[in-house]
C-alpha cells in the first residue's frame, strides 16, 4: 500500500474514531431520557458493557469515572446549576422537541431546536456539527469553511457581532396547521381520525425513520391525507402519510429568535461594515463558536412565552451541557490522537 493511500486511510480513521468519541465524552447527552443523570454522573455508553476491558476503552471509562450501575443509597442533592455564560450557553437533548440550543443572557434564556429527530440521542449532522465546534473540532461538514463569505457573498470577510432579535415570523405550530386545515373537515373525518389515529400511531412508530413519532404527529399527517371519513384505507394513500409523517418528524420548527451578522468587508473599495440578516440559525451558531464572537441578546428577545428564568435550568433539563463542559470533555481526545498517529506510523515502519 502506498504511503499516500497510508495517510489517508489513518485520516478516514481519525474522523471515524473522532464520532465514536464523542458518544462517549457527552454522557448526559446519550443517557435514557427516562432516566435522568446527576448533572455530574457519567453514563455508560449504550452500546457496550462499562466492565468490559476487551474494547481497549477502559482508560476512558475511568477517566470519566463510568460505573455499570448507579449507587441507589446516593441520596446526596445534586450539585448546583453554575450561572449562564451569555450567548449561546450550551446544548440539551429534550424527549419532546430534540436537540436544542440554549441562548441567554445569564439572567433568562431560551431553547431553540437545532435538529427535532435527535429525542434520544445526537445522530444528526447538524447537531454533530455544533458539539464538535463546542469541544474546538472544527472538521467543516455541515458548515464548510467558506460558509461566512457565501452568507455575506463576498470575500475578505471579518465577522464582528452576532445579535439575537426575536423571530416576527409565523410559530412552527401555526405554519403545520396552515398547511393541514386546507383539507376540508367534517365532523364525521374529525370522528374518523380520532378513532384510526392511535392504530396508525401503533403500525409505523417502528418503521426507520419515525421511531419518534407521535399520536399527535399521526393525527396532523391524517388531517393532510386521510378520506372523507378519517380513514387511510389503500397503500397508495399510506405512501403518502408515511411521507407526511417523516416531513413532520424531521421539520425544524419557526426559531424564536433570528440572528443579525455585522461583518467588516475589505475589497477594491476599501473597508466597509454591512449587517447581515439572511442567515440559519445553525449558520449563526456554527459562526459564534467557530470565530469566537459571543451571541448578544437582551431581556426583551428573552421574554416570551418561550423563554425562562436562568435559575430553572437545572429542573427544566437536567441534562444541559455547556460549552464549558463540553470543551473540558473534548480534552479527552488530545491525548488520544497523538498516540494513535504514532503507534500508526510504527505499524507502518515495521511493515517496510
Amino acid at each position: 500500500m502506498s504511503t499516500q493511500k497510508k495517510q489517508i486511510l489513518f485520516i478516514t480513521q481519525i474522523l471515524l474514531w473522532t464520532n465514536t468519541v464523542i458518544a462517549f465524552i457527552m454522557p448526559p447527552l446519550f443517557a435514557p431520557i427516562n432516566q435522568p443523570l446527576h448533572p455530574r454522573q457519567k453514563a455508560p455508553c449504550p452500546h457496550s458493557n462499562p466492565n468490559d476491558e476487551s474494547d481497549g476503552l477502559s482508560w476512558l471509562r475511568k477517566a470519566m469515572n463510568t460505573t455499570a450501575t448507579a449507587d441507589a443509597s446516593d441520596t446526596s442533592p445534586p450539585r448546583p446549576q453554575p450561572p449562564l455564560k451569555p450567548g449561546l450557553s450550551g446544548f440539551v437533548i429534550d424527549p419532546q422537541r430534540g436537540f436544542l440550543a440554549i441562548v441567554s443572557n445569564t439572567r433568562r434564556a431560551i431553547p431553540i431546536v437545532i435538529q427535532p429527530s435527535d429525542k434520544i440521542q445526537v445522530t444528526s449532522a447538524e447537531a454533530l456539527c455544533l458539539i464538535q465546534l463546542a469541544g474546538g473540532m472544527d472538521l467543516g461538514t455541515v458548515v464548510p469553511p467558506d460558509a461566512l463569505s457565501r452568507a455575506v457573498g463576498g470575500s475578505g470577510v471579518t465577522l464582528r457581532r452576532i445579535r439575537a432579535v426575536a423571530n416576527d415570523g409565523p410559530s412552527a405550530a401555526a405554519e403545520v396547521e396552515a398547511e393541514t386545515t386546507a383539507t376540508l373537515m367534517t365532523e364525521e373525518r374529525q370522528e374518523g381520525i380520532r378513532t384510526n389515529a392511535p392504530k396508525i400511531h401503533a403500525a409505523v412508530k417502528n418503521l426507520p425513520g419515525l421511531t419518534t413519532v407521535s399520536l399527535e404527529d399521526v393525527c396532523l399527517a391524517m388531517r393532510e391525507c386521510a378520506d372523507d371519513g378519517g380513514g387511510v384505507n389503500d397503500r397508495a394513500t399510506f405512501t403518502v402519510l408515511l411521507d407526511v409523517l417523516r416531513d413532520i418528524v424531521h421539520r425544524v420548527p419557526a426559531s424564536p429568535l433570528k440572528f443579525v451578522l455585522t461583518v467588516t468587508i475589505i475589497d477594491n473599495d476599501g473597508i466597509k461594515e454591512r449587517d447581515v440578516e439572511d442567515v440559519g440559525v445553525l449558520e449563526a451558531l456554527a459562526f459564534s463558536l467557530r470565530y469566537k464572537v459571543a451571541v448578544e441578546v437582551d431581556d426583551v428577545v428573552l421574554g416570551g412565552d418561550e423563554g425562562f428564568d436562568a435559575e430553572e435550568m437545572g429542573t427544566r433539563y437536567p441534562n444541559f451541557r455547556s460549552l464549558d463542559e463540553l470543551w473540558e470533555d473534548a480534552k479527552i481526545m488530545e491525548g488520544f490522537i497523538p498516540s494513535m498517529f504514532a503507534k500508526a506510523v510504527k505499524r507502518d515502519e515495521e511493515e517496510i
